[in-house]
């Protein structure tokens, strides 16, 4: 037997018929193998009888949601996500028990934009009164309150990859004091391309976890 031969009997599948990395082995018919060239980055592998390997590359149906990037807080002053694509209806980005040593307020920004383009208004569980905060430069996440306070939040960010209009931000947040609720702008016409969350004492993480999903 030949090296680099797949193992077969005479007239078997050569090694040959890919091309190229990703390439799927499929049929068109009885005793008739062919290739599959992978299809565009973030689609799924469709049953499609109408083509010739009953196969398709195809995007991601309307409502499902994608794992876009997740990880630890832990060690990490600033968690910088980049290059997210604009092919989603909406991002979630969702935070479990992060904590620092200030217990400080957790904030987010898009696209490392440091100018006055948030606007947001914060209430608290165990507060009386709404909160207003324009012209600042981050959205509130969470406030905060407790050194033991492992704040956790879920982050939704509609029409993000809009280049026409502002995004609303919805955020819902708690921690060992406080539940919080905020409804806020990105006072931006610019595709969010980039999310950036961070504490307000500038300090590590000492725990916690993310993930952002991209949603259909």
């Amino acid at each position: 037997m030949s090296s680099g031969r797949i193992p077969s009997v005479e007239g078997g599948i050569q090694p040959t018929i890919f091309d190229a990395k990703a390439d799927i082995l499929t049929a068109t018919a009885a005793d008739t193998p062919a290739r599959l060239a992978v299809g565009a980055n973030d689609t799924v592998l469709t049953a499609d009888s109408s083509t010739a390997t009953g196969l398709k590359w195809a995007a991601v149906a309307a409502g499902g949601m994608t794992s876009l990037a997740s990880g630890n807080l832990s060690g990490t002053a600033t968690l910088s996500l980049t290059n997210i694509s604009g092919s989603y209806n909406y991002l979630i980005f969702s935070v479990l028990g992060a904590t620092d040593a200030g217990a400080s307020q957790l904030r987010m920004q898009f696209n490392s934009d440091t100018g006055s383009n948030y606007s947001n208004t914060r209430f608290g569980s165990n507060t009386t009164t709404l909160t207003n905060e324009s012209g600042i430069a981050y959205i509130t996440v969470s406030s905060g309150t407790s050194t033991a306070s492992r704040q956790s939040a879920w982050v939704t960010i509609p029409n993000y990859a809009s280049t026409t209009s502002y995004k609303p931000v919805n955020i819902i947040s708690n921690n060992a004091t406080l539940a919080t609720l905020v409804n806020g702008f990105y006072l931006s016409a610019s595709a969010i391309t980039s999310i950036q969350f961070f504490n307000a004492d500038a300090a590590n993480f000492s725990g916690g976890t993310y993930t952002l999903w991209g949603v259909k």
